[in-house]
């Protein structure tokens, strides 16, 4: 293969690679050259190293020492076909950064190596929040006797590593079992929530948090409401060690719920104690009650909003046609704008439950802020467009200057007959594909400079 073909190729790669992953990129020759790298790691070894990566420079003066080792490794790995992902918190004066890396070797279409592509994927948050975690699991037993929930640890092979004191007690008294450290959790599953509990510890295993209300049978034929939670619990050293299980006894809450329409005195007892906003309001949609929660959101007390209409806080409670207002009409479980106190808006999710009190219809209201959700959303969105463009920029843009630049090169080099008239035109032809692809890289520049997500880093 000729050497421009291989330019091509390579340029057909990072091209590839652009289009379909938007982390930090560098693809790197055998010996460790940079062929090709995205702006993003540019950007990145900029931050570490104060200093622009270039093609062909030797990529191991842009690896810290404190990981110079790992990276010899999982890059002979790479050469010899895995690929490699690893978890590491790249340290240096001016910065401290989780990345997920990922180090695999790249082939054209007739299986001919390329070189080995390094993928870095910003996990810093992420990771923090593990180790905040993992921090949790090291005092494990300190806390957990303190703690009036279940609270188990489980391997990932289902044994038990640890649990506390109530969890021992409810065991005993629900299933008429004694808990062990190094017995199999599976043992201890009741018969009508195993396919919950497994599909709860695979998506914990994958490193997602999973919380769910189920209902038990005990075998005195009792039942019980529990809310269970479960999530996975890491090393310091990014290792998955296992995950928890929190199961807080919540029969009396679901009995008081189930019971709600008997009286109202239930209803406020509950009510106010609940730690969500909630308000009832009557079949006029005038509010009758309302909990503390209620202030601490929108800065009215009860007494302000007593046989206030329900529009007040929620102007388009009903929809934007409100001919009709009735509590069948309102816009339950969809995002919807509300005024505070003090005039400003926020965004706010509305559950309801309706029911009969001395043959009056009323509605329980349940209000949570979702400002900061939506606002987050709408942010991760944006950005997103934003890399997608970048990406196309890169992809499409840079490739055709390049393209031409390598080929004028090629010529210049290998062709012996060339005359000083040609060479003239081909120098001129190089010097307007390379202001040409300096004005792709000022566009993408100014695009980037434009997005917070590269403020950010």
């Amino acid at each position: 293969m000729n050497k421009f073909k291989k330019s091509l190729d390579i340029a057909e790669a990072l091209s590839t690679i652009l289009d379909n992953a938007p982390e930090s990129i560098i693809l790197l020759s055998s010996d460790h050259k940079v062929l090709a790298f995205n702006k993003v790691i540019q950007e990145v070894l900029m931050l570490y190293f104060k200093r622009e990566v270039a093609i062909g420079d030797d990529y191991n003066e842009f690896v810290l020492e404190s990981i110079m080792d790992l990276y010899l490794d999982t890059f002979g790995k790479a050469l010899n076909g895995e690929t490699v992902v690893v978890q590491n918190e790249t340290v240096s004066q001016d910065a401290s950064i989780w990345f997920e890396y990922t180090m695999k070797p790249v082939y054209d279409s007739s299986c001919n190596f390329l070189g080995i592509v390094l993928i870095a994927k910003n996990i810093d948050k992420q990771k923090r929040i593990e180790l905040e975690l993992e921090n949790m699991a090291e005092t494990f037993q300190a806390i957990i006797e303190n703690n009036t929930e279940s609270v188990l640890l489980l391997g990932l092979d289902y044994k038990i590593i640890q649990f506390n004191k109530p969890a021992r007690e409810r065991m005993l008294m629900n299933m008429n079992k004694e808990l062990k450290i190094g017995e199999d959790f599976r043992d201890f599953l009741y018969p009508d929530q195993e396919q919950t509990f497994f599909d709860s510890f695979e998506s914990a295993i994958n490193g997602k948090s999973y919380e769910i209300e189920v209902v038990i049978t005990n075998y005195h034929n009792e039942k019980y409401w529990f809310q269970s939670r479960m999530f996975p619990v890491y090393k310091r050293n990014g290792e998955l060690l296992g995950l928890s299980l929190f199961a807080l006894n919540i029969t009396d809450r679901k009995k008081a719920e189930v019971s709600l329409k008997d009286s109202e005195a239930k209803f406020r007892s509950i009510v106010e104690a609940a730690p969500t906003s909630m308000l009832i309001v009557d079949e006029n949609m005038n509010i009758i009650l309302s909990n503390p929660e209620v202030e601490k959101v929108f800065g009215y007390t009860f007494d302000e909003l007593k046989k206030q209409n329900i529009q007040m806080l929620i102007p388009e409670i009903f929809g934007k046609d409100d001919t009709q207002k009735d509590y069948s009409q309102i816009a339950a479980n969809k995002f919807t704008p509300a005024i505070k106190k003090d005039g400003s808006e926020i965004i706010v999710d509305i559950s309801l439950n309706s029911f009969e009190l001395d043959d009056k219809k009323h509605v329980l209201i349940i209000i949570q802020d979702v400002t900061q959700r939506v606002n987050n959303e709408k942010q991760i969105l944006d950005q997103l467009n934003r890399l997608k463009a970048i990406a196309w920029q890169q992809s499409h843009g840079v490739r055709k200057p390049v393209a031409n630049i390598l080929g004028i090169c090629h010529l210049l080099k290998t062709d012996k007959d060339i005359t000083p008239e040609e060479k003239e035109q081909y120098i001129d032809l190089l010097f307007q594909s390379t202001e040409e692809l300096d004005q792709v890289i000022h566009r993408i520049v100014n695009y980037t400079s434009e997005s917070e997500i590269f403020k950010q880093e």
